[in-house]
Formats: structure tokens, sequence, C-alpha cells
């Protein structure tokens, strides 16, 4: 038997066990494999004086004798194999999901072990409509606000809505096409742009105010113009105070000049990053933006493009992975203020060099740097819908640039 004195040291210990595996020759033994995700060689060793346990390396052929002999000593508090642990990730049953670099890449796997989004998060997709009759979208999409024509009819006439609402919340796991960022999560459709995929800012604005009134908590911008406006830069302020964060794509122009509203200090700017996490060619870039995420991603194709699935590229592409992560962030602390989930954001994004302020997003890392809050804030109360003459008093000059998506996806007018 292995004994130990009432004061003797963890590295005692780990020169007894050592002579009690060697013991004076006694031929080893070959012992029953270790219970499923036990160690094989490792003993965790508690002495009765000590502050904290020693971990021992064994021979395999001898552990389980080892730890008979020191469960016997009076010195011994307790003796067990040690327990592997491994990283967990959750990997959605979607057949194109191998094919999903994007989601990948930015973790979200591991920030799916802690939540996958939640309907009570309404992610506003400010763009040309939302398909809500496609299949991966089904369940995924409440009213919304068709800011153009006054109207509560969200169909999508171009398709580019369609594919940034899938990247962020198309069903994961149901066993069909992709899996969006923030699956579980609820698409708001505020309709902006129209089937040329171009748009005014006046209406962003008044789609910015909308979605607020209505619930969103994240609102995604995937479009961009040359300039801000009055009117826009009220209504960012308008949600911001209301705690609701704002997303925009800096635009597809390859060029370090600003484009808004991305580069509103107030809106979450995003560059479009390659798997390598370099900047994609077309990526606008620069210190005015703010983060970079996977810039071609696979999408839900609206029915007015054919249906089905495609590859989505552009800023307008990867601007939704940034809003998917904030919508998961959103659920883990609901009552988190706009500031907390920027740094959370920013203060987790992997760097990539100075093309970007911080970095390319980490999914996981954003969640797991926030704490849960104990409840959710009480959502504002709705306000009335928008007018036409609303819609135009801000006379915008901003034009909705679009985003010509690397793989052929023909996004018209939308960044």
């Amino acid at each position: 038997m292995v004994r130990f004195g009432t004061r003797t040291s963890g590295a005692a210990v780990g020169l007894a066990v050592l002579f009690s595996l060697t013991l004076a020759g006694a031929p080893a033994r070959a012992e029953a494999d270790p219970p499923s995700g036990q160690a094989p060689d490792r003993i965790v060793v508690q002495l009765a004086d000590a502050p904290a346990p020693t971990v021992l390396h064994a021979s395999p052929s001898r552990i389980d004798r080892t730890l008979a002999a020191l469960n016997q000593d009076p010195a011994v508090e307790y003796a067990e194999r040690d327990v592997l642990v491994h990283a967990q990730e959750v990997t959605p049953n979607d057949p194109l999901w191998t094919q999903q670099w994007g989601p990948a890449r930015v973790r979200a796997p591991r920030a799916w072990v802690t939540t996958t989004g939640s309907a009570t998060v309404r992610i506003a997709v400010l763009d040309s409509g939302v398909d809500a009759g496609h299949e991966d979208l089904a369940g995924a999409v409440v009213a919304g606000w068709n800011v153009l024509a006054g109207n509560a009819n969200t169909a999508d006439d171009n398709g580019h809505g369609t594919a940034a609402a899938a990247v962020i919340a198309a069903r994961g796991n149901n066993a069909r096409g992709v899996a969006g960022v923030c699956w579980s999560c609820a698409i708001m459709p505020v309709k902006v742009l129209g089937a040329n995929g171009g748009g005014y800012m006046s209406d962003l604005a008044a789609g910015i105010r909308w979605a607020v009134d209505n619930g969103a908590s994240v609102v995604n911008m995937s479009v961009a113009g040359a300039s801000s406006t009055k009117s826009l830069e009220a209504a960012i302020t308008y949600a911001v105070e209301r705690e609701v964060v704002l997303v925009g794509s800096a635009g597809n122009d390859a060029t370090t000049t600003m484009a808004y509203p991305a580069a509103n200090p107030d809106v979450v700017g995003v560059a479009a990053s390659s798997r390598t996490d370099q900047p994609d060619d077309y990526t606008n870039r620069g210190s005015w933006v703010d983060v970079a995420a996977p810039g071609c991603n696979l999408a839900a194709v609206a029915a007015v493009e054919g249906g089905g699935y495609r590859t989505f590229c552009g800023t307008s592409s990867a601007a939704p992975v940034v809003a998917g992560a904030l919508g998961l962030a959103r659920v883990k602390a609901p009552s988190a203020s706009v500031a907390q989930l920027r740094s959370a954001l920013t203060a987790t994004a992997v760097p990539v060099g100075s093309w970007v302020r911080h970095g390319r997003i980490d999914a996981a890392g954003t969640v797991e740097a926030l704490t849960p809050a104990p409840s959710p804030s009480p959502s504002p109360s709705p306000s009335p819908s928008p007018s036409p003459a609303d819609r135009l008093s801000g006379g915008g000059d901003g034009e909705g640039e679009g985003d010509g998506d690397g793989e052929g996806d023909g996004e018209g007018e939308g960044d």
C-alpha cells in the first residue's frame, strides 16, 4: 500500500505514486479500459491537509491498482481518474451547412451551445422586402412595413432582402438548405428599396423609426449611400437612445471613402472578409469601418428570382452576419445597452490588420463576453405607421448603392 504522512507535499505524493507504479519490478497486467470520457493515464489526488488537488500521471496498465491504494490511505481525502473535456459546438443538419464557411469562421457553432436565438429578438431587415414563403424562412418572419407604399406588404420584388434575411435567420437544424447565424430569431422586414434595389435616405430613416417603434432589437441595413442626411442622423440617434443596435454595410467600391449609414459612429460598420480574414477585393475599408465579417455566404433565393439557394457576396452579406451575432448577444443579455453590445462585439474581434478598426467578429466571443441580465427591458409602444408625407419630408440625397456580389448574384443597387 502507498502511504503518506499527514504533512506529505504534492511533490512527495507524485514520487510515492511513481514508486507505487514500478512496485519493485512487479509485472504489469492488462486492466480494463477506462469508462467512457475518463482519462486513461491521469489521477487527481486530494490530500486531507492540502489546499488543492494534485494531478499525477500513471501508467494505464496499473492505474486501477494505484487508485485503489491511494483511496485506502488515511492521508488521502480522495483519488479519482481525471475526466476528458472538449470544446462544444452545435452542428446543424441543414444539407448545405458543410459549405457555409462564413458562420463557421466566426465560431457561430460555439455560440449556438449557449443560444441559437429567440423569437422574442426581432432583427429588422431594412431592404427590398423578404420572401416569407421561402422554405428556410418559414415561421421566421413577423409583420413588417413597406415604407415606399405605406402599407404592410413587404414581399420582396428584388431578392436582395431575402438573401440578407437568410444569412441572419434561415431556420437551422431543420434539414433544409442553410443555417442562419441567429436561426431562432425573428425577422422583421421593412421595405425601403424598390424593385431595382435602389432607394433614398429619407425612406431608410423612416424605416429605422418604424422598426424601433415596433420592437426591433437589431436593425440590419445592407445599403450604402455617398453621404448622410439630417433625417438619417436623427433616426439613428432615435434608435440608439432606445437601445436598438444598428448595423450597416460599408459598400463595395474598393475604397477608403466613407459610405453611409455605416460610417455614422452610432452604426456598426461592416466590411467583407475572405476565408483567410483578408479584405475581399471589392470591400470598402478603413479606420471608419468597425469590423469585418465573411463576405460570401450561402443564402435563400426569393421567389422573384426563382427560389432555392445561392452564394450571396458583398458587404450586404457581411453585415447580416454581424446582425445575427448581435441577435445572439441580445438573447444572452436582454437588457444590455447598445454600448455594452458594441463593446462585446469589438473587444472580442480577431485582429486582421489596419483595414478595419477592430477586427473580424467572433460570434462566440461576443456572446461569452456578456453577462445575462435578470430580465428583458420592456418593448417600446408602437407608434403610427409613417404616411407618404412623412416618408418624403426628409428629401434624402443618398442613393442605396448596391452590392455587386462577387458570385454573380446580381445585387443591383443594394450594398
